[in-house]
């Protein structure tokens, strides 16, 4: 692309500075403004050239700083200029997708925890006003599954201490009541 517009500008150059080749060709009173008309020309195909890329370039970095992460970067892999900008924009969307990722697992890891100490509270609870079949018996995520089993199994142990306990409170009654 880079390399289309500086062959152009060349032979457009080559063109208007060829004085001879113009006088042969044109009459003379046609040379001033068939130069400015070609002058014209090849500022138009230069700004087109260079408008458009740097145009999409703009729209796309709009996009992906409002927290667009799906937008195809324009003009990648050029040799030029635009090619280069546009290698440092896929930049920053890799920057904002691993961000966005890091966030996502953040969020994720507080709303199990939350839901871990939710339920051990209320198991905690349960425990304390003498409920004994209470259970830490939701899904949690494998950082988690040593607290629901070492729970569980403490609650098991205390409902064994307890019929233990009440099968010798039941036995001392009998011997009593004989």
């Amino acid at each position: 692309h880079h390399h289309r517009v500086a062959g152009l500008q060349r032979q457009v150059q080559q063109v208007l500075l060829g004085e001879k080749h113009w006088t042969a060709v044109w009459p003379k009173a046609w040379i001033v403004p068939v130069k400015a008309w070609l002058t014209a020309l090849m500022g138009w195909l230069l700004a087109r050239a260079i408008a458009k890329p740097v145009s999409q370039m703009t729209d796309a970095m709009r996009r992906l700083a409002k927290g667009d992460n799906t937008i195809k970067i324009p003009a990648m892999g050029q040799g030029d200029e635009i090619g280069e900008m546009a290698d440092a924009v896929q930049s920053f969307k890799q920057a904002a997708i691993e961000k966005e990722a890091m966030e996502a697992t953040a969020k994720e890891a507080a709303r199990q925890q939350a839901l871990v100490v939710e339920t051990l509270s209320r198991g905690l609870s349960d425990l304390s006003r003498g409920v004994l079949t209470t259970r830490f018996d939701i899904e949690v995520s494998p950082e988690y599954k040593k607290i629901r089993e070492d729970f569980n199994a403490a609650v098991v142990q205390l409902q064994d201490a307890m019929k233990i306990i009440i099968t010798n409170v039941q036995g001392m009654r009998s011997g009593a009541d004989e």
